[in-house]
C-alpha cells in the first residue's frame, strides 16, 4: 500500500480544502448547526464546478459528464474584498 501515499496526501489536501471553505460558509455567515451539513455540500459542489490544475484547467464535472455544468442559477455569497493600493499610487487629495 505504499505506493498509494500520494493519493492519501492528495485526498488530505482536498479534505482540508472542504473543510476550510465549509468553516467560511458557517462561522463567517453565523449559519445555524441544522445547516452545517448542507454548507459541507456546498462546499464540495463548488469544487466540482470549479476548473482543477489536477485535471488541466477543466471542471471535474465536465469530465465526468462530458459537458460543462450550467452555474447560471449560482449567487454572490457575503462578498467581502478589500483592494490593495501599492504606495506609488497612493496620493492625498
Amino acid at each position: 500500500m505504499a505506493h498509494f501515499s500520494h493519493q492519501n496526501e492528495d485526498a488530505k489536501c482536498n479534505y482540508k480544502t472542504i473543510l476550510e471553505r465549509e468553516k467560511y460558509l458557517i462561522l463567517k455567515n453565523n449559519t445555524p448547526a441544522f445547516l452545517w451539513t448542507k454548507a459541507m455540500n456546498m462546499a464540495n459542489y463548488l469544487i466540482n464546478i470549479n476548473p482543477s490544475i489536477v485535471s488541466q484547467n477543466v471542471i471535474p464535472e465536465e469530465l465526468y459528464i462530458g459537458k460543462q455544468p450550467n452555474i447560471s442559477h449560482l449567487r454572490v455569497y457575503d462578498c467581502l474584498a478589500f483592494v490593495h493600493v501599492l504606495s506609488n499610487h497612493k496620493n492625498k487629495h
